[in-house]
């Protein structure tokens, strides 16, 4: 019983550096990913998502009625 512990003990010591020197290798091939945000991603949603609904960007509110008599040059 006692050399069945001693060996498995010394056999765990002895692979535990082979699975180590194993990951190192996996490593080279991994990629670096470049996150930079809004430049890459548009704002709106995919088409799937809006489910028939016009985007948000279209509402029309009340500011853009106030903006149209600044701009005429009405005060």
């Amino acid at each position: 019983m006692k050399s069945t512990v001693v060996i498995l003990l010394t056999y765990l010591l002895l692979a535990a550096p082979c699975f180590a020197l194993g990951s190192e290798k996996m490593d080279s091939d991994v990629y670096e990913i470049d996150y930079r945000g809004p430049e890459t991603h548009n704002s709106r949603p995919p088409p799937e998502t809006l489910h028939g609904k016009r985007p948000f960007i279209h509402h029309k509110t009340s500011a853009a009625g106030s903006v149209g008599a600044h701009a005429g040059g009405q005060n």
